[in-house]
């Protein structure tokens, strides 16, 4: 919905009045990276001006990234604080981030504990979630005038993640970790997941895993190198999955056999998995996602060649890129905050 404004925390504050400096609470969505590296948040998904941005030099403490939080909070709201506040998390609460207990050696998460801190300094409530939880909503809210039925959300990042949204609401499972499709199995003899298990989709088509495989299989053709540092300018080391995609467009072969591996693989999954959910609407996230044709038609097809004859009277899922990526997450954070301040008390 707009650009990254890069690692300044409020330059373009400056250019006009927040809605907390004009007296108004308002409702904050927050993003942040693995491992802590950097914090994104906004009031008011439209408006430039009502975004804030800070990058950490190195994994911060828990005491560090409630700070920034608070910090970045105060910013948006001119001082009024924040009437409630979504928290997307890139890796899950569970093991993304880390708070220190004086009885125990090991570093831990505790989603209570860090809600109750930032909450207590805003005075305001706080959602942590997983951010493609937060993504698929943003996605879902995007798509509602046009489809019905459940949504399948899944990001293609530093790992494949998924999530279902239905009616609005988010499907996070018994344990809340719904959507590890990365880690499921389809190819025996592929290359090793970095959990350990042979054949599993995030080493086929997370879009981290493709450019690493891309920049190996360039440097093993002239041709492929030279389109390479062609698109890159001469810098492969810089290469991006949408760039890939590119080039396997203009029949580059290397990049061609590789963005039809990662498609077939994740068509296949969608198959199964649509068999199984019954989704309306598949909507492909991540920069692998949002990379366009011929991934996007590859991986379609590859989808409905895997549903056969089985689902050809009752309807097809239709297969879309993201609509807001890259900033589905912090968006659907957002969302996840104006909506819980909505409910009646006691719901």
């Amino acid at each position: 919905m707009f650009p990254d404004v890069g690692a300044s925390r409020n330059d373009s504050l400056n250019s006009s009045e927040t809605d907390g400096e004009r007296g108004e609470r308002t409702h904050l969505g927050v993003e942040i990276g693995e491992l802590g590296a950097w914090i994104r948040m906004v009031s008011d998904p439209a408006a430039l001006h009502t975004r804030w941005r800070f990058s950490f030099t190195a994994p911060p403490s828990a005491d560090e990234l409630i700070d920034q939080l608070v910090e970045g909070s105060q910013t948006l709201s001119g001082g009024t604080g924040p009437l409630g506040v979504g928290v997307a998390c890139w890796g899950h609460p569970a093991s993304a981030y880390s708070l220190q207990r004086e009885d125990e050696q090991a570093s831990f998460w505790e989603d209570e504990l860090f809600r109750h801190q930032v909450s207590e300094r805003l005075g305001a409530a706080i959602y942590v979630r997983p951010a493609v939880e937060f993504a698929a909503l943003a996605e879902a809210t995007e798509r509602a005038p046009y489809s019905a039925g459940p949504l399948l959300y899944v990001h293609l990042g530093r790992e494949v993640l998924s999530c279902i949204v239905t009616d609005g609401t988010i499907l996070t499972g018994a344990h809340g970790l719904a959507g590890g499709l990365g880690h499921w199995s389809v190819a025996p003899d592929g290359p090793r997941c970095a959990c350990g298990i042979q054949g599993h989709l995030n080493p086929l088509c997370s879009s981290q895993s493709i450019v690493r495989m891309a920049i190996g299989l360039a440097a093993q053709s002239d041709e492929a190198l030279r389109e390479v540092r062609a698109i890159t300018h001469d810098r492969a080391e810089s290469m991006t999955a949408a760039q890939v995609v590119q080039l396997a467009a203009r029949e580059v072969e290397p990049m061609v056999v590789l963005t039809r591996r990662a498609a077939s693989a994740l068509g296949r999954t969608l198959g199964h998995v649509a068999l199984l959910l019954d989704p309306a609407t598949i909507v492909l996230g991540g920069p692998l996602g949002v990379a366009g044709d011929p991934f996007l038609a590859w991986t379609r097809d590859e989808m409905y060649v895997a549903l056969g004859t089985v689902r050809q009277e009752r309807g097809l899922p239709i297969v879309i890129s993201a609509a807001l990526e890259p900033e589905s997450a912090l968006v659907g954070a957002r969302e996840a905050a104006r909506r819980s301040a909505q409910r009646p008390a006691g719901e």
